[in-house]
């Protein structure tokens, strides 16, 4: 496990995978784990998603082995300045951005404060006052596009579906039985 130094001068561990042809350079994928995990609850994705990507997967500050100094600022927009600091310090301009639970709080967090750091915006956080999505759902755009002029929910699993890039939600119909 890697890590580097942020502001602050805390330490924030990382793992870094990528399993293609070396002389290829893959975009990055960062996925932001949900709170009470760390960077192995994503540790199912890495033999599919790091044949594609370069795969990113931080412990958050406090969580698995990174630290958290005593003055932390526990909100969504320092943890999400966090992984600004994590993409400065690695030399990454942009990436696509992946997070569940707290993670995909964070990565719409990221999204809306340095919007031109992405590739591609996925969250797999439920969307209020809707059903439970299997897959990812598109972040930038996402809310505007879900709620109608009154305010209902008006996306389908289809239609997220159909937003989402296809590299991340391949074979998305055999998951999407399990999760309704």
């Amino acid at each position: 496990m890697s890590s580097v130094t942020l502001s602050g001068e805390s330490e924030l561990y990382y793992q870094d995978d990528w399993l293609g042809p070396p002389w290829l350079k893959p975009e990055p994928a960062l996925l932001i784990h949900g709170a009470g995990e760390s960077s192995a609850a994503w540790f199912g994705w890495v033999p599919r998603m790091a044949q594609r990507f370069r795969v990113l997967r931080p412990d958050l500050p406090g969580f698995g082995r990174s630290a958290v100094r005593d003055d932390f600022e526990w909100s969504v927009a320092n943890l999400a300045a966090v992984v600004d600091q994590l993409l400065g310090r690695l030399g990454i301009e942009s990436a696509h951005i992946i997070g569940a639970k707290l993670g995909g709080a964070i990565a719409m967090q990221f999204a809306a404060a340095y919007p031109k750091q992405q590739l591609v915006e996925r969250n797999s956080a439920s969307a209020p006052r809707q059903r439970r999505i299997s897959g990812t759902d598109r972040v930038l755009g996402y809310a505007d596009g879900v709620r109608g002029s009154s305010g209902s929910a008006r996306h389908s699993e289809g239609g997220v579906r159909a937003q989402s890039d296809p590299r991340f939600v391949q074979n998305s119909q055999s998951y999407s039985r399990n999760y309704h």
